[in-house]
């Protein structure tokens, strides 16, 4: 049997129908177009750079094509989809040499967190606001160093710092946002 084909018995004898069965091909492009952006935030969320991610996502949805003959319709597509993202990215890293910016047990539970939209929006709109609350100069590292893909050692050249102090300082950030937004999930307010 040919790779991506399987054999469906009909009234009229067998037939060979490709995995990604055309006859499911709006079914796809529905769910995609609505959990597709949620895919490529968790591809996102995992891969620095805008076009590594983008690579990864277009990947991701080839690899979500040729499979959907296996996805079960009426289950959760996100979950499946986010599941094909994670080992894309697994493959991603390493690819790069094994430089993982996540361990595996890590991208399972950002696979978790998308099984749950609308904890994770209620977890962006806190993290929003906890980010609103640092210092101009935390919001400023954060940007260069996440947004803008800077590595460590070129902020530490550009701010005067030490490699080490620019680690820290990003580990107090995260940490300081960590606790924000568990704080705010729970009920508490932004401090």
């Amino acid at each position: 049997m040919k790779r991506g084909r399987v054999t469906e018995k009909t009234s009229k004898g067998l037939s060979t129908v490709g995995v990604n069965d055309n006859r499911r091909s709006p079914e796809f492009v529905d769910l995609l177009g609505e959990h597709g952006t949620q895919v490529f935030s968790f591809i996102r969320a995992s891969i620095r750079r805008d076009h590594d991610a983008e690579d990864v996502y277009q990947q991701t949805v080839m690899a979500m094509w040729e499979a959907f003959g296996s996805f079960q319709t009426g289950s959760n597509f996100r979950a499946w989809a986010c599941q094909i993202a994670k080992f894309r990215i697994l493959r991603y890293y390493d690819s790069q040499r094994g430089r993982r910016q996540f361990s595996e047990p890590m991208l399972d539970l950002l696979v978790e967190s998308r099984q749950e939209p609308a904890r994770a929006d209620d977890r962006i709109a806190a993290l929003r606001r906890c980010i609103a609350h640092l210092t101009a100069a935390d919001r400023q590292l954060l940007q260069e160093r996440y947004m803008d893909g800077s590595s460590v050692n070129s902020l530490a050249d550009e701010l005067q710092r030490s490699s080490q102090s620019i680690c820290n300082s990003l580990r107090r950030i995260r940490a300081k946002l960590f606790r924000c937004v568990e704080s705010q999930l729970a009920g508490g307010t932004v401090s």
